[in-house]
């Protein structure tokens, strides 16, 4: 199993796991206003995306509470060592997008991956990407097109 999280002061967190013909997605939550969901952390591998220091000024520190915020959980829940990927190097692993392509389409390529692995409409928002670094800590990867 692995927990992915999108933080920020709207962000996202899931919960997957590999099975034998597949994933499955267990859980997935929404946060805003730096309202974190309580959930279970412990028995997973995690992926927190990283900082991306391109933001403006009160957006990365919101994004630097809310990653600490995280880490500070796993760590008490016993997940020592947590992924840190760029949102970057998880999408050209998981969806084989260039870092050049634009947020919108990354968006679209991530629910589309969504949709075909856990049903329509079973996750949204920020908890798209989450489920996305869930998958991708497990070593779901994309095929080359």
């Amino acid at each position: 199993q692995a927990v992915g999280i999108d933080p920020g002061k709207a962000g996202g967190v899931a919960r997957v796991e590999r099975h034998a013909t597949g994933y499955r997605l267990l859980w997935a939550h929404e946060w805003t206003d730096h309202q974190l969901p309580t959930v279970a952390l412990s028995g997973a591998v995690a992926a927190v995306e990283g900082l991306y220091l391109g933001k403006a000024g009160h957006g990365v520190l919101d994004v630097a509470e809310s990653a600490g915020r995280w880490l500070e959980r796993l760590h008490a829940a016993g997940v020592v060592l947590p992924l840190r990927p760029m949102a970057t190097t998880w999408r050209a692993d998981l969806l084989r997008l260039p870092a050049a392509t634009r947020a919108t389409d990354c968006d679209r390529a991530a629910r589309a991956l969504c949709g075909q692995l856990f049903g329509a409409g079973a996750v949204h928002g920020h908890a798209v990407d989450a489920a996305c670094m869930a998958l991708w800590a497990l070593g779901c990867r994309g095929r080359r097109r």
